[in-house]
């Protein structure tokens, strides 16, 4: 299973989503969609995470570079496994692939 996902710099409780991180290797690849800029930093802070440089944004719109959902669906038409889509608050106590 893929888990992807977009991760904050700066995230207030960095703590919950380094441990979100955790929960979700259990289960699957890691890959989360950023801006080069993110990518820059995240590769520091993370180990066992896949980044994938995104170029559409909200910049144009919000004057902030967020990814945007489109990217994720993107990228789950070209997946080639079970994918989740998950928010990097939340943590996995079980394997969320139910067949």
């Amino acid at each position: 299973m893929i888990v992807i996902s977009s991760l904050s710099p700066s995230h207030a409780n960095k703590d919950v989503q380094e441990e979100c991180i955790r929960s979700w290797q259990k289960y699957g690849d890691v890959v989360c969609l950023q801006t080069k800029s993110e990518i820059m930093l995240l590769n520091k802070m993370y180990t066992g995470v896949n980044f994938v440089e995104c170029y559409r944004t909200t910049k144009h719109i919000l004057k902030k570079e967020l990814v945007l959902i489109s990217e994720f669906i993107n990228f789950a038409k070209e997946a080639q496994d079970d994918l989740l889509i998950i928010n990097s608050d939340i943590m996995l106590s079980q394997n969320p692939v139910i067949f």
